[in-house]
């Protein structure tokens, strides 16, 4: 299992886990009867976190890309060499166009 995989689990899980502690509280306060400032903070602490959770996992999905200045193709951050045209990211000097 890679990073990315592993992270988009580990926040899965804490939404999961702060999902259920939302609907503990909520079933809390409905048998209390009344709603205090501070039930109300932590109403907003839920969906805070969830929300960062679920954004969190939005960003891990998108794969960091750079369009390749030669071909157009898309290539992964941390790919030296563009599988399309054999562009060279290491070098900073210009290099010959793509065969046409």
């Amino acid at each position: 299992m890679d990073s990315r995989a592993a992270g988009r689990w580990a926040l899965s899980l804490t939404a999961l886990i702060t999902g259920l502690y939302g609907v503990v509280w909520a079933i809390a306060v409905k048998t209390d009867g009344h709603i205090t400032s501070g039930d109300w903070v932590l109403l907003g602490y839920f969906v805070f976190v969830i929300c960062a959770c679920l954004l969190g996992m939005r960003g891990l999905e998108a794969v960091a890309k750079r369009p390749c200045p030669r071909c157009g193709v898309d290539v992964k951050k941390g790919i030296v060499k563009c599988p399309s045209c054999g562009f060279d990211f290491g070098t900073l000097l210009p290099q010959q166009p793509p065969p046409v």
